[in-house]
């Protein structure tokens, strides 16, 4: 997926990709999409905003400290939130 989109060849639509918790969209859940959770949750109202779909790990429909968890579990390699 390097240029980042899905290609359904049926419609010739293109659909972006998506990694949950990739908020720098390189593909890699790391330390920086960890540090940019930290900063637009603190800053903002986290109900709201382009980030929501990136960062519900749970996907619940809300963004919590319990998708930070999740998150900062995936950095490490765990990728429990996988299976919700």
């Amino acid at each position: 997926y390097g240029n980042k989109l899905i290609v359904d060849f049926g419609t010739y639509t293109s659909i972006p990709v998506e990694v949950l918790g990739d908020a720098d969209r390189n593909f890699t859940i790391d330390s920086v999409d960890t540090m940019f959770f930290a900063q637009w949750y603190s800053s903002t109202d986290a109900t709201v905003g382009a980030y929501v779909s990136i960062y519900d790990m749970d996907k619940d429909g809300d963004v919590t400290a319990y998708d930070f968890a999740l998150l900062c579990n995936a950095v490490v390699g765990n990728n429990d939130y996988l299976d919700m």
